[in-house]
């Protein structure tokens, strides 16, 4: 399983300058294992968290919810 990481468009110059939003997901998921995370520009600017830190954040929670979609369809009802 391959997360990819993408950087969600700011809807304006001003978000531009004080979010950075990012998407992850495994390819051919479904949405429900989708997750966003949303990082404030100056925590990374002040040095409180990195953009590959916040990108690792991201890919593990992916990867836990992917994983939570692939047991469900190991359960047979």
């Amino acid at each position: 399983m391959a997360v990819t990481i993408t950087r969600i468009p700011p809807a304006d110059a001003h978000d531009g300058q004080k979010w950075l939003r990012l998407l992850g997901k495994v390819d051919g998921s479904p949405e429900a294992t989708w997750k966003t995370r949303t990082v404030n520009i100056a925590a990374i600017v002040s040095g409180r968290t990195t953009v590959d830190q916040e990108k690792a954040r991201l890919t593990a929670d992916v990867e836990e919810y992917y994983a939570r979609w692939l047991a469900l369809g190991d359960i047979d009802l």
